[in-house]
């Protein structure tokens, strides 16, 4: 963004509160954080997911007496509260976010891992699979019957790798954009992002 005449100054410095220069810095500086805003958005729902498919989950382990589905109820919503609290030093500009959010989503894929990895190397009765399992087993071929729980889990790793992966990805991508705005444009819009004024 390039800096008209008297746009490092703030809006006080000017002749009036916000000059027309002014008010076309700000009109930029919209388009040009709307990754962040969307960053920001989609890490709120996100985070309600999560928290909401632990809730969900936390009753079924717990009736099936499944430890790691407990476990893993647990994570879900101590990283789906983590995520919705980091929403907003997202939409705030803050570099630090993208790079905790990129985190916390491969906590989340390495949970959902572990947990499958478990069930592998220990077969039992996993809550998460079980409704699926008992669905799925009314129209499976018999030849698949004895590995249905295997390809379950197989599922579960391979949806984690690539889920979480490209969510990964999706946050790590606004570093750039991010960095670009902080840097071009005048310090005193980036001020107005990061105490939340704007956003």
């Amino acid at each position: 963004m390039a800096d008209a005449p008297g746009m490092n100054a703030t809006p006080t410095d000017a002749i009036g509160p916000l000059s027309g220069d002014h008010l076309s810095v700000l009109m930029q500086s919209r388009e040009r954080t709307k990754p962040m805003r969307k960053a920001s958005v989609y890490a709120g729902f996100s985070g309600r997911l999560m928290m909401a498919s632990g809730l969900l989950l936390a009753p079924f382990a717990f009736s099936n007496s499944d430890t790691p589905g407990l476990v893993l109820a647990a994570v879900l919503m101590v990283l789906g509260f983590r995520e919705m609290k980091l929403a907003r030093p997202m939409r705030q500009l803050n570099g630090s976010a993208v790079t905790a959010l990129a985190v916390n989503q491969a906590m989340l894929g390495l949970a959902v891992i572990g947990y499958a990895v478990w069930y592998l190397v220990n077969p039992g009765h996993s809550a998460m699979l079980s409704q699926a399992q008992a669905a799925a087993a009314q129209n499976a071929p018999e030849f698949l019957k004895p590995y249905e729980s295997y390809l379950g889990y197989a599922a579960m790793i391979a949806g984690a790798v690539v889920v979480q992966g490209l969510t990964m990805l999706f946050y790590l991508s606004k570093k750039k954009p991010l960095a670009s705005f902080s840097s071009e444009c005048p310090p005193w819009v980036v001020d107005l992002y990061r105490t939340g004024v704007m956003g």
